[in-house]
């Protein structure tokens, strides 16, 4: 593309302008602001509905930002992107099989396999944890470790593309930590967002931004590779959501978590979105669940006779502050965290 040159409109040459002479002039201006082929130069651009970018990244900052305040290319077209169509924790973009599907890991052998980039090849569009974007330009090969495991190919922020060592090592997607993580071990939490990245390391969770490529299994000598569609972040909607279809017929209190009864003076903070279950009775008076410090018509009524057990469900998000007005003097009054 080019800035357009004021000669490619029809000039003043002594005699007065047609229909036809301002026609072209007229769409030729339209062409150059509309038709996506030409370069404008502007001093500066203000909108009242903001700037749609498609997806479009930026080629060039030129003097646009400069000294300490200076903005890299990276960081531009990360920020912009951040509100394109892209998903955190996926991979965007790269080489496509003859259907349309992704097809950016190649097995060589039964040891080795290359992350097909640049080159020949489109360039691997990775989207990190923490929805940094970064593009892998050239071809990676990684050699495949033999003895049977499943290995995960990794792309750390501003590292290039690593296989896993360790046969036992882990890449867990979930709202909490891995009880029992070995050294090498990746940890995406989708309880936050955007979502974070952390590795196991010798002094224990290190927050490390990554974007998970696709495995090796190796079993007796044999590799299979699995590499994801394009701009899945494996988040399963019938694992990570709000369970909102519940049971209640058969209630499994045990697979809960129980806390301590939460009252005005040893409030409980929720640690994760989900369904909570109010369960027990209020004897002898009613109570209402405060959260956030509003008083709320969540309630479990009077069960006079001390056997009738009430449920309540109730939708929190994380870092929620919930109580009960009054403390109830029965032990059998608590509240679980719900887990299908």
């Amino acid at each position: 593309m080019a800035v357009p040159i004021i000669t490619a409109l029809k000039m003043w040459a002594g005699t007065l302008f047609t229909k036809d002479d301002w026609d072209f002039n007229f769409s030729q201006i339209v062409s150059w602001l509309a038709d996506g082929n030409a370069d404008l130069v502007v001093n500066t651009v203000k909108t009242t509905n903001g700037i749609d970018l498609d997806g479009a990244q930026i080629s060039n900052l030129g003097a646009a930002t400069t000294g300490s305040q200076a903005v890299t290319l990276d960081q531009a077209n990360t920020l912009l992107n951040r509100t394109s169509y892209y998903y955190p924790f996926s991979v965007a973009s790269g080489k496509v099989d003859s259907n349309g599907n992704a097809a950016y890991i190649q097995k060589d052998s039964d040891t080795q396999v290359t992350i097909l980039a640049g080159n020949v090849n489109p360039d691997l569009v990775c989207i990190l944890s923490d929805g940094t974007i970064e593009s892998v330009t050239s071809n990676t090969v990684l050699t495949v470790p033999t003895a049977n495991g499943t290995y995960h190919i990794i792309k750390e922020k501003e590292q290039a593309i690593t296989i896993t060592a360790g046969a036992s090592n882990k890449v867990t997607v979930a709202k909490a930590y891995p009880s029992t993580p070995n050294i090498g071990d990746y940890f995406c939490d989708n309880s936050t967002v955007p979502f974070k990245g952390y590795k196991y390391t010798s002094s224990g969770w290190v927050e490390t931004p990554f974007c998970w490529l696709g495995d090796v299994k190796v079993s007796s000598g044999a590799a299979t590779v699995t590499q994801f569609p394009y701009n899945n972040n494996k988040f399963d909607v019938n694992k990570n959501s709000l369970e909102l279809v519940y049971d209640v017929r058969n209630i499994n209190y045990s697979s809960g978590v129980s806390i301590s009864i939460p009252t005005s003076n040893n409030r409980y903070t929720v640690p994760y979105d989900g369904v909570y279950i109010g369960w027990g009775y209020a004897n002898q008076f009613q109570i209402n669940l405060v959260i956030n410090n509003v008083t709320t018509d969540i309630i479990i009524r009077d069960q006079a006779d001390g056997a009738s057990y009430s449920n309540i469900f109730v939708p929190l998000s994380k870092g929620d502050v919930i109580y009960w007005t009054n403390t109830p003097t029965e032990s059998a009054l608590k509240f679980y965290r719900y887990k299908a």
